[in-house]
């Protein structure tokens, strides 16, 4: 990455919401069940989960339009020390955040986790930290644009604590359905869309709106997944994203804000893939590439395991290159690949239109690229190692798809 001080980037926090399709009776994190090494199975197998996705106004400065994972701006009242950490103190989590912030054990963070350019020069020591606030600003955005709440009933907390103090929280389905019956009923109540209005006014105000229903926003079940940054080469609005994913037991009612989301969907990672491929929804390349990294776990229970156990070896921050001009597709070029151009430089032109991903392909020595030839498929094709314990996306063939 270049030098950020002579561009303006705005930091953001998203949140991947992961369902049950069909709801089992038991779904318990086994450890031993774990493997870093995550079979490449066909898209065309059933998935029995799906994410919640939304689309972006027609209106809006940025990616109109466009199918994303929910979340946005990062606020500075996020970051609020004395609000944030005497409420959490009066539940007694207080030991359960220090956890939190030392969950992963990676040494070498990225940016935004460690001196996020919204604070400026100011001291650290002055705001909570990045790991908690971050979370709070997923929380907060999700909330605001779809109304689906990631919180927990203040009256269930004594449970909630012991279940954090094991380690998993997810093991205990009585408490999980529970607080989430409780959710659901509370989001159907009239006030809810006057408080979300008020939140995307003010970020305070969700401090307030926690306080008032004695809510705690569910900090400890976002898992961090993958930070991504916008190339400069497209355009004047660039974002540092940070993407983290928790795990409901059910698909949670929702709602749009009918100001920056216009639509809101449960999908399979490949039907929306599919529904990009056929020209009925676009989705940024960060979303293709996520999508595609997902569809690897058929299963819910898959995925979290995955999850919960790959967080530890932590994150860090992408962006990537596209080139257009192939005879038979784009080709989306990222870190550890020799046509990734770092910040700042020239993109590489076609040689000449005759050109086909292909031909690229075989010419290649190190590989970490996406080949979108619309609208047959997304090949993903690499010879690099993936950092971090993350899995590499699968590839999705449009023609074989059986939705």
């Amino acid at each position: 990455m270049s030098d950020d001080q002579d561009i303006h980037i705005s930091e953001a926090s998203s949140l991947i919401v992961v369902a049950p399709e069909i709801r089992k009776k038991q779904t318990t994190w086994n450890p031993n069940a774990y493997s870093m090494e995550v079979e490449d199975k066909p898209p065309e197998a059933q998935l029995d989960y799906k994410l919640l996705m939304t689309k972006r106004s027609n209106k809006s400065s940025f990616l109109a339009s466009a199918y994303v994972f929910p979340g946005g701006h990062v606020d500075l009242e996020d970051f609020r020390l004395d609000n944030w950490l005497n409420f959490y103190a009066r539940f007694n989590l207080l030991p359960y955040i220090e956890k939190l912030c030392h969950r992963n054990q990676q040494l070498d963070r990225p940016r935004i986790l460690t001196n996020p350019l919204i604070l400026g020069n100011n001291q650290l020591d002055n705001y909570l930290k990045p790991d908690i606030a971050l979370r709070l600003t997923a929380i907060r955005e999700t909330f605001e644009e779809t109304g689906v709440l990631i919180a927990f009933n203040g009256e269930f907390i004594s449970d909630y604590r012991f279940e954090l103090g094991q380690g998993n929280f997810y093991t205990n389905e009585y408490l999980v359905n529970r607080n989430c019956e409780y959710i659901e009923e509370l989001s159907k109540r009239p006030e809810m869309k006057t408080w979300r209005e008020e939140i995307k006014k003010d970020a305070n105000k969700f401090y307030q709106f926690c306080v008032h229903f004695d809510l705690v926003p569910n900090i400890f079940l976002l898992h961090e997944w993958w930070n991504w940054q916008t190339p400069i080469t497209l355009g004047h609005k660039l974002f540092d994203t940070i993407l983290y994913v928790t795990f409901l037991p059910k698909k949670l009612s929702s709602t749009v804000d009918n100001s920056e989301v216009s639509k809101i969907e449960w999908l399979k990672p490949e039907e929306m893939l599919k529904e990009h491929l056929e020209k009925k929804a676009f989705i940024a390349p960060p979303q293709i590439y996520e999508l595609s990294r997902l569809a690897n776990f058929q299963d819910y229970a898959s995925l979290m395991d995955f999850t919960l156990k790959r967080e530890k070896y932590g994150i860090e921050r992408w962006s990537y290159q596209i080139t257009a001009g192939w005879s038979d597709g784009a080709l989306l070029a990222l870190p550890g690949d020799e046509m990734y151009i770092e910040e700042g430089n020239e993109l590489p032109v076609p040689e000449s239109s005759n050109v086909t991903l292909s031909d690229l392909r075989t010419k290649a020595n190190r590989m970490n690229r996406i080949e979108l030839k619309v609208p047959v498929g997304i090949s993903y094709c690499r010879n690099v190692k993936m950092p971090h314990g993350q899995v590499s996306p699968i590839t999705f063939d449009n023609s074989k798809s059986k939705l």
